[in-house]
């Protein structure tokens, strides 16, 4: 309304019929930059927008908020209510999967019955590739001449998420060098890639580092780990001790050739020694080392000294190894045996058989049985101690067409051992009281053989 005061001259006047209009004041909605990393899982990402007014503050009235690609929503629209500082924010959901890319966030400001609403559509939600870690697994295998396959495995994880693509890529490492050619795998569903690496022929004993590189894919970074070990052990070996033929005593000093074969699964044997050891009853009677393995086998002639006690042996043969092949031993058995040339007469010394010309003799009588013992050099000797006599029970019928032996008169010896007498080894067996048969009559030597003669006694 206009009202005029008017003057000495003039009359008052008014107007009311004009309208002072006072419109809606406009507002500026002003969103932030945000970023998210993908997530196979719904994340919720902190959204927010300042909406302002020239010359006045904006506590009143909400803002929207909806995360656009191009012109498809993705994901659901939020609203908060602007505060008394003019700011408006909420907590948005971004769907389990979105990609990895740059989104525009829309802010929109609802107005009020003083302010416009208004918009922001310029501001980014950017979400990044998901960070990843690839755990490997320790290995170990054993050295060969022969390229090896060994089972490598790594893992691959990220927070929040599975990863169920890429790429493994393998390679065992000397320091720098790299041991092998690179194998790459691919990430199952459970996030696990797995190889299987050839290991060079002849890769020496010791431990290399397993590096194992995850690709990543369009939404996961990749990552590396070259924390875990590869340890290439000593192969096993067997040493097998070859045959050693039984000896005989000598009065001399005698060469024994002794021979063994070192072998290891899946590699020949060409490097180490192989130490010989002569032993009986656990002490070291002669020893020696062979010259380099060559194709798995080594030698060694030993001497046995002089006069060397009869009985069993252990030839010992202990592989040293190598910086690739753990060493091991064998032994074989022998015996060093007095020369035995059978019973003398009256007895026949059949070569141990029952048949034709075994001796027969009348029951009653008295029997000499007597045998020499010699050297390797033909010499008759004398064992340390006195042999021992044994026989039989009755062993049955006898042979029919064999005749009865004459028998020189001799008194029976009473106890069972065998005498020396005239360089010879003689015991009287005296057969009163015993049966028409066949019995086995025994020498038991001190070299441990039980030399035996079958004879028959008969009526």
């Amino acid at each position: 309304m206009a009202t005029y005061s008017g003057t000495g001259n003039f009359d008052g006047s008014m107007d009311n019929s004009k309208k002072l209009t006072v419109g809606k004041r406009g507002t500026t909605t002003t969103a932030v930059d945000r970023s998210s990393t993908y997530s196979e899982q719904s994340v919720q990402v902190a959204l927010s927008a300042t909406v302002a007014a020239t010359g006045s503050s904006v506590g009143a009235g909400t803002v929207s908020f909806q995360v656009k690609s191009g012109a498809t929503n993705v994901g659901a629209a939020v609203t908060g209510a602007v505060s008394s500082a003019g700011v408006a924010s909420v907590d948005y959901t971004l769907p389990a999967g979105t990609a990895v890319g740059e989104y525009t966030i829309v802010a929109t400001y609802s107005g009020t019955g003083n302010f416009d609403g208004s918009m922001d559509n310029s501001k980014k939600l950017t979400v990044g590739k998901r960070g990843t870690t690839t755990t490997a697994v320790d290995r170990s295998s054993t050295y060969s001449e022969q390229s090896v396959q060994v089972a490598l495995s790594a893992t691959v994880a990220a927070t929040g998420s599975s990863v169920g693509a890429g790429t493994v890529s393998f390679q065992v490492k000397s320091g720098a060098t790299n041991v092998g050619a690179a194998v790459t795998g691919a990430v199952s569903s459970a996030g696990v890639a797995s190889v299987d690496y050839t290991l060079p022929a002849g890769t020496a004993v010791g431990e290399y580092t397993i590096v194992a590189t995850y690709s990543g894919t369009g939404n996961f970074v990749g990552s590396t780990d070259g924390s875990r070990k590869l340890t290439v052990s000593k192969r096993a070996t067997t040493t097998v001790a070859a045959a050693v033929s039984d000896q005989t005593y000598s009065a001399t000093a005698t060469a024994l050739s002794l021979s063994a074969t070192v072998s290891a699964i899946g590699s020949s044997v060409n490097a180490g020694t192989v130490t010989f050891q002569v032993m009986k009853a656990g002490t070291v009677i002669a020893s020696g080392t062979s010259t380099t393995v060559a194709g798995g086998a080594a030698s060694k002639v030993l001497t046995l000294p002089a006069g060397a006690a009869v009985g069993p042996y252990t030839v010992l043969a202990t592989y040293s190894g190598t910086s690739n092949l753990v060493g091991s031993e064998g032994s074989r058995g022998f015996s060093l045996l007095y020369g035995w040339n059978g019973f003398l007469q009256p007895v026949n010394d059949t070569a141990h058989q029952t048949g034709l010309n075994e001796s027969k003799f009348k029951l009653g009588q008295t029997i000499p049985v007597k045998f020499d013992l010699t050297n390797l050099q033909g010499q008759v000797v004398q064992q340390t101690g006195s042999p021992t006599f044994s026989r039989s029970d009755n062993l049955g019928a006898c042979d029919a067409t064999a005749s009865a032996d004459t028998v020189p008169t001799v008194s029976p010896d009473a106890s069972a051992v065998y005498t020396s007498t005239g360089g010879h080894y003689q015991y009287n067996w005296s057969t009163k009281a015993m049966t028409a048969g066949e019995y086995k009559v025994f020498a038991n030597l001190a070299d441990g053989t039980n030399q035996f003669v079958y004879i028959c006694l008969t009526k």
